[in-house]
């Protein structure tokens, strides 16, 4: 079994309020869109540039004077880093949280360098970010196939020759294509998913479901319908019971908005294929997962965490099994959902992780066992998460 997929993410996700490179984890937004097809020597090649710039740029403002301290303090206010994540990277990390609580630095096993002598601690955040945002947006700009349209919405404002920036807001807003790009071929599912996908589930789709899909598109379209809005749904429940958890909030709140978008993009496309949306049953599959659910917390909050990322993966890996059958319109689709459901079984998991008093293995463990029973096992009823037919 797979851990979680490493990524910088802490959370802040800026780039959907429209900056051009997230606040917090220093990414664009096309790197984090990619992240989760990268493989896992790429995705640490990515890590070590992020800790290099953030230890080029904190190294101006902030000395390490005891690493041990410092990584005390991270466990004590349970501020996620990672074993190899060098003392200065971390150190950002513990101010982005701790920026208004700090009172003395040596604490922290960190003090001031001379140009951030006499600043208190928020002011000295404020100056770190200001730098580090702009030096990640340089590395943005320096990748080199970048194409131009997207050098032109990553390029910093104060960078542009002085009659485009004229032009330009400070905020740039992202807006969704009209329509999608042609592609010459569908990349078959060995090509979409990523191997860390693969070893999170205990197996793939039988073929038998993707023959019993064919032969049912509208239900197909009709149940994925229900599954985007039961996403949705999902999240913002957790949203209003788990208050007090900062990461959460702003995760499920991201993932709320993006499942109502792919449900009504899901509907659209029904519309157009003279398809009526109508109410089904629910399939055997959440129920069956959700039935093992601890009913003491944290444990309840973590087991939903899991059956979440389960929930996702396997609709990433369907919609990939699925696109090298269907008609080029359904396919593109699809292969855009891919994306989407990756990064959302990647923040499920992430979350179970890090709100969990101790380890999750073996949670993960039981419920791949259980997910993958529900998947081989006959089903009476087609739907997007059944199993084969009975």
């Amino acid at each position: 079994m797979a851990g979680s997929i490493t990524s910088p993410c802490v959370g802040l996700c800026s780039t959907t309020l429209g900056d051009p490179v997230c606040r917090g984890c220093q990414r664009g937004d096309d790197e984090i869109l990619e992240w989760f097809g990268l493989s896992g020597d790429q995705r640490a090649a990515r890590m070590a540039e992020l800790d290099a710039l953030r230890e080029s740029v904190a190294g101006r403002f902030l000395k390490v004077i005891d690493a041990d301290c410092l990584e005390a303090q991270l466990r004590r206010y349970r501020i996620r880093f990672r074993p190899e994540q060098p003392a200065l990277s971390r150190a950002v990390e513990l101010l982005r949280v701790g920026r208004t609580r700090i009172q003395a630095l040596r604490r922290y096993g960190l003090e001031p360098s001379e140009a951030a002598l006499g600043l208190d601690v928020a002011e000295l955040h404020a100056r770190l970010s200001q730098a580090l945002n702009e030096a990640a947006e340089r590395r943005t700009l320096e990748t080199s196939d970048a194409p131009p349209s997207y050098r032109l919405r990553h390029t910093p404002v104060h960078a542009m020759p002085e009659t485009l920036a004229e032009t330009v807001p400070r905020t740039m807003p992202r807006t969704m294509p009209e329509t999608m790009p042609e592609i010459a071929e569908v990349p078959s599912d060995e090509s979409l998913l990523p191997p860390d996908l693969l070893d999170f589930l205990n197996c793939a789709t039988p073929d038998g479901w993707i023959a019993w899909a064919l032969e049912n598109p509208e239900l197909l379209l009709i149940d994925h319908a229900q599954c985007e809005k039961k996403a949705a749904s999902t999240a913002m429940s957790l949203l209003y019971r788990y208050v007090n958890e900062p990461l959460l909030l702003t995760k499920m709140s991201q993932l709320a908005r993006e499942e109502l978008l792919h449900f009504e993009q899901v509907v659209k496309l029904m519309e157009s294929r003279g398809i009526v949306y109508r109410h089904l049953s629910a399939s055997r599959y959440a129920e069956g997962l959700r039935q093992h659910i601890d009913a003491q917390e944290p444990a309840r909050l973590v087991d939903i965490l899991i059956i979440g990322a389960f929930i996702e993966a396997r609709s990433c890996e369907r919609f990939a099994r699925l696109i090298p059958h269907l008609d080029l319109e359904l396919a593109k689709f699809y292969r855009t959902l891919v994306k989407s459901e990756g990064r959302h079984y990647e923040d499920y998991l992430m979350l179970a992780r890090h709100l969990a008093p101790g380890p999750i293995d073996d949670r993960v463990a039981f419920f791949a066992e259980r997910e993958a029973e529900l998947i081989v096992t006959p089903d009476k009823a087609f739907r997007f998460h059944s199993g084969v037919p009975g």
